[in-house]
């Protein structure tokens, strides 16, 4: 048993077509990119690439 598994648990099997939304978070920028501040950003690639999968994203004024 892991230490995750330890501190969370197993996790529920969940129905199929189960929908997930994972979301990247990072800066805005060329000053931020490819650095530890896109960190989000970066891994949502990677997870869309590796599933062949489309991505979408919503730009704010913050």
């Amino acid at each position: 048993m892991s230490i995750l598994d330890r501190i969370f648990g197993k996790p529920e099997e969940l129905p199929p077509g189960q929908t997930f939304l994972i979301v990247g978070l990072g800066n805005p920028g060329r000053d931020y990119k490819d650095n530890r501040h896109n960190i989000g950003f970066m891994a949502i690639d990677a997870l869309a690439k590796a599933y062949d999968a489309s991505l979408g994203r919503v730009k704010n004024k913050a």
